[in-house]
């Protein structure tokens, strides 16, 4: 009866060890579960948060008040999930997803200013706190635009069939450049022993680049700023 009773006991030891690994274990990959899923769910919101303000952000530098923001803020609300309410400083609505007639937050989530950047949404900001995109008068009207890109892609143009790697970019105000990098040199995949061909011709040499001068635009605004 000892012998039995001893096997007894062994066998509930083991069955309430097994029990106790098997439920720790199980709490351990549970805990592991929801801390995996709060950290993503945290990686979401901030970069929900970072995504709305940026666009909020640009639309600010780009025009001179908020009217048409309306289907912007739906966009966003639709596309993230998340209610974006715009106010005004003394909480005057500019724009709700949840429509003009839902209560707003008791206090506002962040400051939209393109002039006064947000660095902790914007941790790329530039050191003054001003948007790049935040150009306001200095921006080229479509006409300059148009010249300017014209006389950019041919000079660009011309320097590629000299054999240089040039390239067209654009400033933040719209105004085009020629970037000029390495030279690109052919490779001579020509037969040692045949006669040397004759030397094609050399291409006309390239005109002066596009003008950097300041544009009538551009001088309009500074004469303001002045």
């Amino acid at each position: 009866m000892r012998v039995r009773h001893g096997l007894l006991v062994r066998l509930l030891a083991a069955v309430v060890l097994v029990a106790l690994c098997s439920i720790t274990a199980t709490a351990w990959l549970a805990a592991q579960s929801t801390s995996g899923a709060i950290r993503r769910e945290q990686g979401q919101t901030l970069a929900d948060d970072a995504r709305i303000n940026d666009t909020l952000l640009g639309y600010a530098a780009v025009h001179p008040s908020w009217e048409g923001v309306e289907p912007v803020v739906r966009r966003l609300a639709r596309e993230t999930g998340r209610r974006i309410a715009l106010t005004t400083e003394d909480r005057r609505p500019i724009a709700d997803s949840a429509g003009p007639r839902a209560s707003l937050p008791a206090r506002a989530s962040a400051v939209v200013d393109p002039l006064r950047v947000d660095v902790s949404l914007t941790p790329g900001a530039a050191a003054d706190r001003i948007d790049p995109r935040a150009v306001g008068p200095f921006r080229l009207p479509t006409a300059e635009l148009a010249r300017l890109r014209k006389a950019a892609d041919a000079h660009a143009e011309c320097l590629r069939r000299d054999g240089q790697n040039a390239r067209v970019v654009y400033g933040l105000s719209g105004r085009p450049a020629v970037q000029i990098g390495s030279l690109t040199q052919p490779l001579d995949m020509a037969d040692p022993g045949a006669p040397a061909a004759p030397p094609a011709p050399r291409p006309a040499p390239c005109t002066q680049p596009p003008s950097t001068a300041v544009t009538q635009a551009e001088q309009t605004a500074l004469a303001r700023l002045d």
